[in-house]
């Protein structure tokens, strides 16, 4: 049987009519993981830590940045979304799920889902964090990159999701 994939990286999607706004009690916590400092030196052979996307998420009229914080009992997820020609102030989004975080899995115990719509000059867009629940195993390194799907490798010090994409993030952060 197949794992279900744990997470939808769901890029910002421009909608023609403001959509509503469901928050989540970990905003301030996720608003909080964005003042995480850029470390020089981290530990990259553990997947326990604080994760940045590699490169932000363009999907006109926004760009998003998702940082992860990997516990061994937890997930907290943020994504910060700007407007391209900056007419709004960036908006952070967040949710935290209780996990069981080990190098061989990533189990996510409940779904969470957070959207917020913000407005610009260039229209209305939604800033998303999507969770699924379910297991995430690490990939089998005889897998080639090709042919991984809903799984995780960390590789280099580089954590690389890979679902229906592949999306890699640097840790910052032990």
């Amino acid at each position: 049987m197949r794992p279900r994939r744990f997470l939808r990286l769901v890029p910002p999607l421009v909608v023609l009519a403001a959509g509503c706004v469901v928050e989540d009690g970990s905003a301030a916590d996720a608003t909080s993981l964005f003042a995480v400092p850029k470390s020089a030196t981290t530990n990259s052979t553990e997947v326990t830590g604080v994760w940045e996307t590699s490169q932000p998420s363009k999907t006109p009229p926004i760009t998003s940045t998702t940082r992860f914080e990997i516990r061994a009992d937890h997930l907290l997820v943020g994504t910060r979304c700007t407007m391209d020609d900056g007419s709004a102030s960036p908006i952070t989004v967040g949710a935290q799920v209780d996990a069981e975080v080990s190098s061989s899995e990533i189990v996510i115990r409940q779904p969470a889902q957070v959207t917020q719509s913000f407005s610009g000059a260039s229209g209305t867009a939604q800033c998303v964090v999507a969770l699924n629940s379910g297991t995430l195993p690490a990939c089998a390194a005889s897998t080639p990159e090709s042919q991984r799907t809903s799984c995780f490798a960390l590789t280099n010090g580089v954590l690389t999701l890979y679902q229906s994409q592949a999306v890699a993030f640097v840790k910052i952060a032990d």
